[in-house]
């Protein structure tokens, strides 16, 4: 019963004339057990084994979606079958990949991923987590994967993480004429400086350094209408249109 699947059995037996019999054993939840073997007929002293029950997986944790060039710290815990987290009984040497050439693991001490990009994390021996850090400039959905270097021991995982733009910028006219209606495009990007569509529906709020500005919708060519103060722009759309106008000349 290779796979332990089968119905469990209390005893085994021990032919006249050998000397041994094997069977197999199974404990989902990590622990230290003594296994004991005694003698249905009481005429050999009973033998034990402390068996120590360890991790089988590891388990990739942290946010989605993030923004283009955050350092993104994401966890690794070792964890049992029961889906505890378990210490490590030795040093576990962790693959690190993704799906893309534009990001990079970090380590675990370089909080700003200023430093050179890793692709392996040891988990200390007597630990059950280590943290990385990940950073990705384009926007764009990623697969980052962990994996037991030792691939016969742990179970690896998989995370999708939807990277999504970082900055809004606004384009239009400039210089205009003091009391023109002007329309103006807010666009959002990507670290790289792609224009990147938002993952959700996204309010961009509007100032000025003038009393005498005023924003509009885009609809209102004339500026005649009730000011605005924000836009929204659709989850899935990269931009969305305004118009300003002042009746005073400045900067």
């Amino acid at each position: 019963e290779t796979t332990c699947s089968g119905g469990v059995i209390a005893n085994i037996s021990i032919a006249s004339g050998s000397s041994s019999g094997t069977f197999r054993w199974k404990d989902t939840t990590a622990a230290v057990r003594t296994l004991t073997g005694t003698d249905n007929a009481a005429l050999l002293v009973a033998g034990a084994l402390a068996v120590t029950v360890g991790p089988d997986r590891l388990d990739l944790a942290g946010s989605s979606p993030i923004r283009s060039g955050d350092c993104t710290a994401y966890t690794i815990t070792s964890r049992d079958a029961a889906l505890n987290a378990t210490n490590a009984l030795s040093n576990i040497t962790v693959d690190l990949t993704d799906t893309t050439a534009t990001g990079a693991y970090y380590a675990t001490a370089d909080t700003t991923c200023a430093g050179a990009p890793i692709t392996q994390v040891v988990l200390a021996s007597g630990a059950s987590a280590v943290t990385v850090y990940y950073k990705d400039d384009v926007k764009e959905a990623v697969t980052l994967t962990v994996a037991d270097n030792n691939a016969a021991y742990l179970t690896g995982d998989t995370l999708n993480v939807a990277v999504g733009p970082r900055t809004i910028n606004i384009t239009g006219t400039t210089p205009i004429r003091a009391g023109e209606c002007t329309l103006y495009t807010a666009t959002a990007k990507d670290q790289a400086g792609n224009t990147a569509a938002v993952l959700v529906n996204t309010q961009v709020n509007f100032t000025d350094a003038t009393a005498t500005g005023e924003f509009y919708a885009a609809a209102d060519t004339t500026c005649s209408g009730g000011a605005i103060s924000n836009i929204s722009i659709a989850s899935g759309s990269s931009s969305g249109t305004f118009r300003w106008k002042d009746t005073t000349a400045a900067t």
